[in-house]
């Protein structure tokens, strides 16, 4: 599958996406067959939940495959935001400023957080081992 192919690029410019990400198993180069396709996209404006839904029909269509999702990373949680910039292939870059205010602001804000984050997730799965689900 070509991930950069024209269509792919038009639809994304067509909906106001400056920069785009593939990211998720794709990007890793470890997909199944049946695997969605991640993208992650920095926009001029938020795309609302209709747009979002097109844009992924479009790029399906371009790609021929059944499973497509984007992700506005202005919205997006800092670990995923943390995994596109450590992860991802860049798609579309029509903003390296936008693109590199980004990607070293998630950088510094997920090496920061990162740790506090581990240790959380360790003391939530303690505490379910310990006393389970419903505990």
């Amino acid at each position: 599958m070509e991930m950069n192919s024209k269509q792919v690029r038009a639809a994304l410019r067509e909906a106001g996406v400056g920069v785009a990400y593939l990211f998720g198993s794709r990007a890793r180069a470890d997909a199944r067959p049946d695997s969605d396709v991640d993208i992650g996209l920095l926009l001029d404006e938020p795309l609302g939940l209709m747009g979002e839904l097109r844009l992924a029909t479009r790029i399906s269509e371009a790609l021929q495959v059944a499973d497509v999702d984007v992700v506005d990373l202005s919205r997006a949680p800092l670990g995923l935001r943390g995994r596109v910039v450590q992860e991802g292939r860049l798609l579309l870059d029509d903003d390296p400023n936008r693109r590199v205010a980004f990607e070293v602001r998630t950088r510094m804000q997920y090496f920061d957080e990162h740790p506090t984050l581990q240790r959380l997730a360790r003391a939530h799965i303690a505490h379910v081992a310990e006393r389970g689900l419903n505990g």
